[in-house]
C-alpha cells in the first residue's frame, strides 16, 4: 500500500497538478500533540518537496518531511522539519493570526476544487495557527488573513528541529461529492525564516505572484467515502460593561450624562445545510472584539476605503465580492453595522452560501435598528456565479438593496465576467447600475453629496496579463455616471471617466546575484470629467524594484502629476487647496528589512510638489520580536505641506503603537495605541483574550476614543467627541 502511494505521489509531482492522485487515507486516529508518533502516519508516504524561493530549483538547505493524509472528518498534515541549527529555529509568537517572521508550514486547500479560491491554514514551531483565504486565483498575489476557521494545529521542538500535526475539519472546508468521491486541490509548503527559503509541493515555477498558493496550479487529489454531514456551531454570548459617549457641542456636565451600564445578550450560529452550502444566522449582533481601524492622513479631495475586519463578513466574503477598478466595490460590508467607523446596532440577520456543480451563490441579509440619527433599515444582497468552460472564467450577476424606516429605498445590481482568453490573458467585463425610489436615500457615511436622481451606471472593461516573471501588462476603461450611488457599495469618485493601466518586467536572477529580483515598468491613469470634458487627473509612474536573496526589499518611484481641482477642499487643520490647475512632481523611496530579523524596520520617503506648495513625506514602521511572549510594532508618519505663496502650511503626525503580549496560547493581549495631529484625535483599544479551548472564550476589552475641540481650553466646553467603553464578553461555541 505504502508503495502504491508512493509511486502515485511521484508520478503526480512529474505530471504536474493536472494529474488527480489518490490522497492516502489514515488506518487509525491521531491525538493532535505534534510528536508524529502514531503508527498510521508509517503508512503514508513523505511528499517530494522542491525549492520555490529563494532560488528555484536549488539543493534544500534542510531536510524537510510533510504528509497530507485523512479520515472521515478532517484533512491531516504531519511535518518533520529538520534544521541544523535547531536553537534558531524562529516561533516568535504565541498570538493567533499573528506572523511575526516564524518558521512556519502550511496547507492550502481549493476544497471545491474551481481553480479560483482556496482556504490558507499554516502554523508555527510555537503551534499557534494563522489562517486566511484567496481568491482570483491569487492573481493580486496576496491572500487576505482576516478569516478565521474551526480547526487545530500543535508543534514539538526536537533534538534536530520541530515537529507538527494540524486537522482540518471537512466542516470547516466543505466539498462537493459526486458519487461517493471528492476533489480537492491541495498544496503544501515549509517556509525557513532563518534561510529566507520555501520548500514547497507540488513543484511549481515562480512565474505568477505566489505561484506555490494558486488555486490554480495546486495538486488535484482524490478522497472517497468522506462523511458529508456538517456540523452546527451555535454560539451563544453575553456581555457586560460600561459605556461613555459625549457628542459635539454638548457641555462637559451634559456630556458626561450620556454613560451607563450595557448589558447584551445574543447567538450567532452556522449550520451546515450540506456538504457545500452553510447557513449562518446572527441575533443581536456584536463586534465588541474586532480590531480597531487605523489611523490615516488624507491629502486627496477623495474618501479614504477601510478594509473589513469583523468576523462574521469575512467569511466566504469571496462569494460576494464584485470588485471594480481601485477601491470601487458594488458591495462594501462596511457599509453594513458602521457609520464613520462607529457601530450601528444591528438586530441580526442570515447569510447562506454554497456551491453547486459549477454554480455558486450567496444570500445575505441584515436588519440594522434605529438610533438618534437614523431609522431602522434592512440590508440584502443576491449574488450568483458560474464557472464557464475554463474554470478561471465566469459569469455573474449581483443585487444590493437598502431599505429604511422612513419609506426611502435603493438599490444596484451589476454583471461581470472574467473570461481566460488565452495563457495569462484575462479579459474583464463588469456593468452595475443603482436607481431608488422615494426621498434620498441613506447610502454609506464615505457619500457626502448624494446626487439628485439615484440613477446611474458604472462600466470596466480590462485586459491583463497575470503574471510576475517576464513581462506583464495591464490596461483598464472606466466609466461612472453622475447619478450612481451603490447603496451598499463604495466609490470614491462619480461622473467621471478614466483609462488606467501598467507594464513591467521582471527579472529572476540567478543565486550568484545578491539581489533575487528586479522588477522595472510604469503606471500611468488619466480621468476625465464626463460633465465638461476636463482631464481631471492624469498620473505617469514609473518604478524600480529589487528583493534580495535575503528578503529585504528596496523600491524607488517616481511621478508626474496633474489635478485639476473644481472645488476648494480642506487638506487639514487650516491648510486648503483652492480651485485651480496643478502640475506637480513627486520621488519616492522605500525599504523594508526581510521579516527574519527579529528587529527590523520599514521605512518609506516621499518628495515633491503637492498642488502650488511642497510637501515631504516619511513613514517609519519598526518591528520588534522580543521573545514568543512579546512583539512591538510601532509606526510614525509625518507629512509637512507648504504653500508660502498663500501662507498655508500642514503638519500632520500620525503615531501608532502595538503590543501583543502572551502568557502562553491561552492568554493573550493585544493594543493599539494612535494619535493624529491633525484631528486631535487620541485611541486607544486593548484586547485582553482569555482562551478557555476552541469555541469558548472570555474577552476583555477597553476602548477609548477622544478627539479634542479647538475652542479656548479654559472654557468647560466638551471634547468634539469622547467614546469611552469597558466590556466583558463570553462566548462558548455548541458543536452537534
Amino acid at each position: 500500500m505504502r508503495l502504491l502511494l508512493l509511486t502515485s505521489v511521484l508520478g503526480a509531482s512529474v505530471a504536474g497538478a493536472q494529474v488527480p492522485m489518490d490522497l492516502g487515507r489514515l488506518s487509525g486516529p491521531i491525538i493532535m500533540d505534534g510528536r508524529l508518533d502514531e503508527l498510521a502516519w508509517e503508512s503514508i508516504p513523505s511528499l517530494p518537496v522542491s525549492v520555490y524561493e529563494p532560488v528555484y530549483g536549488k539543493a534544500p538547505a534542510e531536510r524537510t518531511e510533510i504528509r497530507i493524509a485523512y479520515d472521515d472528518g478532517a484533512l491531516y498534515v504531519a511535518a518533520r522539519l529538520s534544521d541544523s541549527l535547531p536553537d534558531d529555529v524562529r516561533g516568535n509568537s504565541l498570538y493567533r493570526d499573528q506572523y511575526n517572521g516564524d518558521d512556519t508550514v502550511g496547507l492550502i486547500v481549493d476544497a471545491f476544487n474551481d481553480e479560483d479560491t482556496a482556504l490558507w491554514f499554516y502554523t508555527t514551531p510555537t503551534g499557534i495557527r494563522v489562517d486566511g483565504t484567496v481568491v482570483a486565483d491569487m492573481a493580486s498575489g496576496e491572500a487576505d488573513w482576516s478569516w478565521n476557521g474551526h480547526w487545530e494545529a500543535a508543534s514539538q521542538r526536537t533534538a534536530d528541529g520541530w515537529t507538527s500535526e494540524m486537522r482540518i475539519p471537512f466542516s470547516t472546508l466543505g466539498f462537493q461529492d459526486e458519487g461517493g468521491q471528492v476533489v480537492m486541490g491541495l498544496s503544501v509548503y515549509r517556509w525557513l525564516a532563518r534561510h529566507n527559503e520555501r520548500h514547497i509541493w507540488p513543484d511549481v515555477p515562480p512565474r505568477w505572484p505566489r505561484a506555490y498558493a494558486k488555486p490554480s496550479r495546486l495538486q488535484d487529489v482524490v478522497l472517497r467515502g468522506v462523511d458529508g454531514r456538517r456540523a452546527v456551531y451555535v454560539t451563544p454570548y453575553t456581555l457586560g460593561g460600561y459605556t461613555q459617549r459625549q457628542r459635539p457641542g454638548e457641555t462637559r456636565t451634559l456630556g458626561l450624562q450620556r454613560r451607563g451600564l450595557r448589558a447584551d445578550v445574543g447567538v450567532d450560529a452556522k449550520l451546515g445545510v450540506s456538504s457545500n452550502t452553510t447557513l449562518d444566522i446572527t441575533v443581536n449582533t456584536d463586534f465588541a472584539q474586532a480590531e480597531a481601524d487605523d489611523e490615516q492622513i488624507n491629502l486627496t479631495r477623495f474618501p479614504l476605503f477601510f478594509p473589513e475586519k469583523r468576523q462574521f463578513f469575512l467569511e466566504r466574503a469571496s462569494v460576494f465580492s464584485f470588485g471594480l477598478s481601485g477601491d470601487g466595490r458594488l458591495f462594501n460590508s462596511r457599509s453594513i453595522g458602521l457609520v464613520d467607523g462607529q457601530p450601528v446596532p444591528l438586530l441580526g440577520g442570515a447569510r447562506l452560501v454554497g456551491r453547486t456543480g459549477a454554480w455558486d451563490f450567496g444570500l445575505l441579509d441584515m436588519q440594522a435598528l434605529s438610533t438618534q440619527e437614523r431609522p431602522t433599515e434592512n440590508m440584502g444582497v443576491v449574488r450568483v456565479r458560474r464557472q464557464l468552460g475554463d474554470p478561471r472564467s465566469s459569469v455573474g450577476v449581483m443585487l444590493t438593496t437598502r431599505i429604511d424606516g422612513d419609506g426611502r429605498s435603493a438599490l444596484a445590481y451589476g454583471v461581470d465576467s472574467v473570461l481566460r482568453v488565452i495563457g495569462d490573458e484575462y479579459l474583464s467585463v463588469k456593468w452595475a447600475q443603482s436607481t431608488r425610489w422615494g426621498r434620498a436615500p441613506v447610502t454609506d457615511a464615505d457619500s457626502e453629496v448624494t446626487p439628485p436622481s439615484g440613477r446611474g451606471g458604472r462600466l470596466l472593461v480590462d485586459w491583463q496579463r497575470r503574471r510576475a516573471a517576464g513581462l506583464s501588462y495591464r490596461l483598464g476603461l472606466n466609466w461612472v455616471g453622475d447619478g450612481y450611488v451603490a447603496p451598499l457599495g463604495f466609490e470614491p469618485r462619480r461622473d467621471v471617466r478614466w483609462a488606467d493601466g501598467a507594464l513591467q518586467y521582471e527579472w529572476l536572477l540567478s543565486e550568484a546575484s545578491p539581489l533575487r529580483r528586479i522588477r522595472l515598468g510604469t503606471t500611468g491613469e488619466v480621468w476625465q470629467r464626463n460633465s465638461d470634458r476636463v482631464v481631471e487627473t492624469a498620473l505617469a509612474e514609473p518604478f524600480l524594484r529589487m528583493e534580495t536573496q535575503g528578503g529585504s526589499e528596496l523600491a524607488l518611484s517616481g511621478s508626474l502629476r496633474t489635478e485639476d481641482v473644481a472645488t476648494e477642499f480642506l487638506l487639514g487643520g487650516d491648510a486648503a487647496i483652492l480651485a485651480g490647475r496643478y502640475t506637480f512632481q513627486r520621488v519616492r523611496a522605500e525599504y523594508g528589512m526581510a521579516s527574519r530579523y527579529r528587529l527590523r524596520t520599514d521605512i518609506a520617503v516621499e518628495a515633491g510638489g503637492l498642488y502650488d506648495g511642497r510637501s515631504i513625506g516619511v513613514t517609519l514602521g519598526p518591528t520588534w520580536n522580543a521573545s514568543r511572549h512579546l512583539n512591538v510594532g510601532a509606526e510614525y508618519q509625518l507629512d509637512a505641506f507648504r504653500a508660502p505663496e498663500r501662507d498655508q502650511a500642514l503638519d500632520s503626525h500620525i503615531f501608532r503603537l502595538r503590543l501583543q503580549v502572551a502568557l502562553d496560547p491561552h492568554l493573550s493581549l493585544s493594543t493599539l495605541a494612535q494619535y493624529s495631529s491633525v484631528v486631535k484625535r487620541a485611541s486607544f483599544n486593548a484586547r485582553l483574550r482569555y482562551h478557555v479551548r476552541e469555541g469558548q472564550d472570555f474577552w476583555l476589552v477597553y476602548d477609548e476614543r477622544l478627539t479634542r475641540g479647538l475652542s479656548d481650553p479654559t472654557e468647560r466646553v466638551a471634547p468634539q467627541n469622547n467614546n469611552r467603553a469597558l466590556l466583558l464578553k463570553y462566548t462558548h461555541t455548541l458543536v452537534w
